[in-house]
C-alpha cells in the first residue's frame, strides 16, 4: 500500500512538470480541484466513521481532502494530455527567448550554463503572452515576426504546445 501511495505522489509530481507547455490551464485546474475536494471529503468522511477519536477523524478527512485535490488535478492533466487532438500548426507572434539556469548551491558566477530556455510568444486569440519551457534553444525569428508552433487541443479544451 505504501508503494502505491508513493507511486501516486511521484506521478502527481511528474504531471505538474508537464504544465510548462500548457496554454492557460486555469479552468481545468479549478474544476479538478472542486471535484477532487468533493470526492476526497466523501472518502474521508466514509473512512472517518470507523474511528471514535476526533483527531483521527480530522486527519482522515484532511488526507481525503488534499489527496483528492492532488489526484484529481494530476488525473485531469493526464487525461487532457493523453487524449489530445492531433497537432496543428498555429501561427504565433514571437516575443522573445530567454535562457535560465539553476544550481543547487546558488549562483556560481558566470560559470553556470543554461538548463533550458523559455520561449515567449503571443497567440492571436489571446491577449496575454504565453511562455513554454524547452531544454534547448529553439530557432526563432526576430521579435515581432510570425512563427509556427505545433499546438494540440486537449480533452478538456486546454491547449498544449508539442515541442520536444
Amino acid at each position: 500500500m505504501a508503494v502505491l501511495l508513493i507511486g501516486l505522489i511521484a506521478w502527481s509530481g511528474y504531471e505538474i512538470t508537464t504544465w510548462q507547455n500548457v496554454l492557460g490551464n486555469g479552468r481545468m485546474l479549478l474544476w479538478a480541484s472542486v471535484l477532487g475536494a468533493a470526492a476526497g471529503l466523501l472518502v474521508g468522511n466514509i473512512l472517518a466513521r470507523g474511528y471514535d477519536d476526533q483527531v483521527d477523524q480530522i486527519r482522515l478527512r484532511a488526507l481525503g481532502l488534499f489527496g483528492g485535490i492532488i489526484l484529481f488535478i494530476a488525473g485531469a492533466s493526464f487525461l487532457n494530455r493523453t487524449f489530445a487532438d492531433e497537432e496543428r500548426p498555429v501561427t504565433v507572434t514571437f516575443v522573445g527567448q530567454k535562457m535560465y539556469g539553476a544550481s543547487r548551491f546558488g549562483m556560481t558566477g558566470d560559470s553556470i550554463k543554461a538548463d533550458g530556455y523559455y520561449l515567449y510568444f503571443k497567440v492571436p486569440e489571446r491577449d496575454d503572452t504565453s511562455r513554454i519551457r524547452l531544454e534547448y534553444a529553439y530557432p526563432t525569428p526576430a521579435a515581432g515576426e510570425q512563427m509556427e508552433l505545433p499546438i494540440r487541443e486537449g480533452l478538456f479544451g486546454v491547449e498544449l504546445v508539442d515541442l520536444k
